[in-house]
């Protein structure tokens, strides 16, 4: 069953395939897709670009609030060069979380809103 949802132009929203109805699941799924979804009119210095902000803990317990661990990652794209980078903004804690991001596990990038054909890369 599909999940409609309103994402502003200059998002990125970073998501899971299949909406699952436990973290065990959620967590045993493997890959996230990347939606880039950009202004349909340039900024005033002509760029489009799009940026999100994805946070990730282990599902289960507080050690999030505890003892702070848990990841949040920047992603930041510019319509111009193509590029998607993804900036972690806090270091985890202990480390040995099975919710950190695995940048191999980005499965699909979906660029909304471009008028012509976009050569994206990735940069970690």
């Amino acid at each position: 069953m599909p999940v409609y949802a309103f994402a502003r132009g200059g998002s990125i929203i970073v998501h899971k395939e299949k909406v699952r109805q436990t973290a065990l699941l959620a967590r045993n799924e493997t890959g996230f897709n990347v939606t880039v979804y950009l202004n349909r009119l340039p900024d005033p210095d002509g760029s489009r670009k799009a940026s999100g902000i994805l946070y990730l803990d282990d599902g289960e317990t507080y050690n999030y609030q505890r003892q702070n661990d848990y990841q949040t990652i920047h992603f930041a794209f510019d319509a111009a060069t193509g590029i998607l980078t993804g900036r972690k903004l806090n270091q985890v804690k202990n480390g040995t979380g099975p919710y950190l991001f695995p940048y191999d596990y980005l499965t699909n990038i979906e660029i909304v809103g471009a008028s012509t054909y976009i050569e994206a890369e990735i940069s970690v």
